[in-house]
Parts: structure tokens; C-alpha cells; sequence
């Protein structure tokens, strides 16, 4: 238990030296008018183990190149162990930098970042007039979460059957990885937006940790009892 707790403590304090130093080096480069945290660690849900959501909002005329140097960018921030580029969506990459810190950075543009909806933001460093101008407090509609629900419901349900193949075929390595999945994105998310709507914009391996104490044994139960199914067969 002592060495875990050390260990948290080393992996959030890396990453706290991370964000500092993120702050300090774009604060010397001219082509970037601010920086801001997003996700967890805006929204006041992070854990010691919560990645890095880094925004950067370019100068239009500079955001081409940046874009073209994003490793060497980011490189300035820390070594880079591996990154890739998200295939949709915003301009961000996704990095694993020496700590290992996992960082996500999205570059925005100057001309059209304030038309997007946030749900929280960080402020690293940028002017008040920039943060004035970012749209925060985004929720979910009715009409968003009721189709995530929907969606959940028709696409998990319907392949809920899989169990009982994979059993049948006694692939139990299969079988567990299926039943695992079914309980931490489908059935935790169904537990969780009784309480928060945006539970299908989170990570969905990470929704567990925000369900409440009686949500979580419930989960440790059906996980157990998906243990010892495997076990007795």
C-alpha cells in the first residue's frame, strides 16, 4: 500500500512539473496567443493517474507551421516515447512523453476557437480577453444523452448473446474479455449517467472511478461472479 501511494505520488508530481514546464517554454513562443487544461484536470475529476488534455491556441498565421513541427513542438515540453496523430476530429496528438506522462495536445486556431463548446477550462496562460471568449459550462442535451442511451442499448444488447457463444465454444479467455467489457462500457455507463450526463463524453474506461460506493460494489459483484462462472466451468 505505502509503495502504491509513493507511486501515485511520483506519476502526479511528474506530471505537475510537466504542466509547469509547458507553461513556462510556450510562454516564450510568440506564435502561441494561450494554453489551457481541459478534461479531468479542468473539471475537477482527476485522479494522480489523469492524462494531460493540453490546448494550444495558435496565431492563424503561424498554425500551418506549427502544425507541420508538431513532434518538435511537443518535443520542447518532454521527450517523446511515442505519439500519434487522432484520425478524427481536432488537430490534436495523442503523446506518451518521458515521466510516462500521457498528453494529449490539441492545437486550435485563433479564428474559430470560440465557437466550440467546453465543458471546463484550465487557464495556463493567455489573456483574460482570449478566456473570455471560450465558451464553458457545456452539458449534454436531452436529446444528446437520450441517443447515446439509445445507441448503448441497441449496439451492446444485441451482442450481449457473445457470452453464451463464447461459452458454448469454451474460449474462456474470450469470454472473459467480453463479459469484462460489457460490465466497464455498458453497464457502469447505465449506472452512471443517473447522476452524470456527461457520462458517454468520458473515457470509457475510466467512468467506473465516478460511481458512487454502493454503484462500485455492485460492479465488483458482477465481476466476481464473471470470475467464478470462468472458474467452475
Amino acid at each position: 500500500m505505502w509503495l502504491a501511494m509513493k507511486g501515485r505520488e511520483a506519476i502526479a508530481l511528474r506530471r505537475d512539473a510537466l504542466i509547469e514546464r509547458s507553461r513556462v517554454v510556450l510562454s516564450q513562443d510568440s506564435r502561441v496567443l494561450a494554453a489551457w487544461l481541459e478534461g479531468s484536470l479542468a473539471d475537477g475529476t482527476a485522479d494522480a493517474y489523469s492524462d494531460v488534455d493540453l490546448h494550444l491556441l495558435i496565431r492563424d498565421d503561424a498554425r500551418q507551421e506549427v502544425w507541420a513541427e508538431r513532434h518538435v513542438f511537443i518535443e520542447r515540453l518532454g521527450r517523446i516515447l511515442m505519439a500519434a496523430d487522432f484520425l478524427a476530429g481536432p488537430d490534436t496528438v495523442g503523446c506518451l512523453l518521458k515521466g510516462p506522462i500521457k498528453v494529449d495536445v490539441t492545437f486550435e486556431s485563433e479564428s474559430d476557437f470560440a465557437t466550440k463548446k467546453r465543458t471546463a477550462v484550465q487557464p495556463l496562460l493567455g489573456s483574460s480577453e482570449i478566456y473570455s471568449k471560450l465558451r464553458v459550462g457545456w452539458e449534454p442535451s436531452d436529446d444528446e444523452v437520450r441517443l447515446a442511451l439509445d445507441a448503448l442499448v441497441r449496439n451492446t444488447f444485441q451482442g450481449a448473446t457473445w457470452p453464451v457463444r463464447l461459452l458454448g465454444r469454451k474460449q474462456w479467455s474470450t469470454f472473459l474479455h467480453v463479459e469484462f467489457l460489457l460490465i466497464e462500457t455498458a453497464i457502469a455507463p447505465l449506472m452512471l449517467v443517473q447522476h452524470d450526463r456527461r457520462t458517454f463524453h468520458r473515457n470509457p474506461f475510466g467512468r467506473s472511478r465516478n460511481l458512487t460506493v454502493e454503484q462500485r460494489k455492485t460492479v465488483s459483484r458482477l465481476t466476481e461472479q464473471v470470475l467464478f462462472a470462468a472458474r467452475e466451468n
